[in-house]
Order: C-alpha cells, then sequence, then structure tokens
C-alpha cells in the first residue's frame, strides 16, 4: 500500500494573503489598545483633579465658614485668617490659619495646597495637581464678609485632559 503525500506547501500569494490580514489585525489591535490608553488617562486625570479640588474647597469653606476674619498678610495667593479655636474673642498667634500654594519640586508647573496654622506643622491638602489658586475677599454689610476662591487644577500638564477650573465663594459666619 502505498501513501499519497500532497508536499505542496504554501504559494507565495497565500503566505503575502496572510501577512497582509495580520497585519491589519495587528493595526486595529494596537489603535483599540492606544484608544484605551488615552480614554484611561484622561479619566484618571480628570478624577484626580476633581477629588483634589474637593478636599481643597470642603476643607477651606469649613474654614471660612469658622473665621471670625481675614488677617494681616492675607493677598491673592494666601489666604490668611482667624480662627477662634478657643472662642476667648481675642485674636492669638496660635489661631492664625494660613492657606497658600507651595511650588511642587517634583512636578514643575504644579503646587502642593497647603494650610498652616501658626506654631504647627504644615499639612498638604492637596499634593501637585493644582496649576493655580486665587483669593477675593470682599467685605458686604452687614458685618458679613465673603471670600471666593478660583482654583485650578490639572493632573497632569500638557496630558490627556485640558485645566479645570473651580469656584466656590463663602461667607465668614463668625466675622465680628
Amino acid at each position: 500500500m502505498r501513501f499519497i503525500r500532497n508536499e505542496r506547501g504554501l504559494t507565495l500569494v497565500e503566505l503575502l494573503v496572510t501577512m497582509g490580514l495580520m497585519a491589519v489585525i495587528s493595526l486595529v489591535i494596537t489603535t483599540a489598545l492606544i484608544t484605551t490608553n488615552h480614554v484611561i488617562r484622561h479619566n484618571d486625570d480628570e478624577n484626580q483633579g476633581l477629588a483634589d479640588a474637593k478636599v481643597v474647597s470642603e476643607r477651606l469653606a469649613r474654614d471660612l465658614r469658622d473665621a471670625r476674619g481675614i488677617a494681616t498678610g492675607a493677598d491673592q495667593h494666601h489666604l490668611v485668617m482667624w480662627i477662634d479655636f478657643n472662642s476667648d474673642y481675642i485674636q492669638q498667634s496660635s489661631e492664625t490659619v494660613t492657606w497658600q500654594l507651595q511650588a511642587d519640586a517634583t512636578s514643575p508647573g504644579h503646587f502642593d495646597v497647603t494650610r498652616t496654622v501658626q506654631g504647627q506643622t504644615q499639612v498638604v491638602e492637596a499634593r501637585t495637581l493644582i496649576n493655580d489658586l486665587a483669593f477675593s475677599y470682599s467685605p458686604t454689610p452687614p458685618s458679613t464678609e465673603l471670600v471666593a476662591t478660583t482654583m485650578t487644577y490639572d493632573a497632569l500638564l500638557g496630558g490627556a485632559s485640558q485645566s479645570r477650573q473651580v469656584t466656590f465663594s463663602a461667607r465668614l459666619r463668625n466675622a465680628r
């Protein structure tokens, strides 16, 4: 009994068609992976920025509600306020709270938002996401004071998303 084998193999045309199909499939898969990575980076950038902006705005609004007044030394990028921690209506140096931006050495263009109570350690409320933070203060009658805050954030400068801006204002409820 004799077995007949088909030892023909692949033709050049079959090989080229297979390589062309594999190239198209690889291109589609690579494009899908790049697009997915871009979307994930964009969403992560947005989420990081929003989370930090939320922490800063909530903590700052709480301090402003508790403050008795804006202290000397406040300007557009430094908010200095007096919070009467012991409710004695006497301003003491240990009751001075300062909010400010501090340049971050590891991420040029980004700043840390810090909160410092005089005589205590500085606390970083937001790390390396904020691009700009501006305060404006306007006393309005009768004996209430309004502080407006504008914060610009972008987790990845030049990254997947653009800078976003958050603006909020709070009244000093305990102003004297």
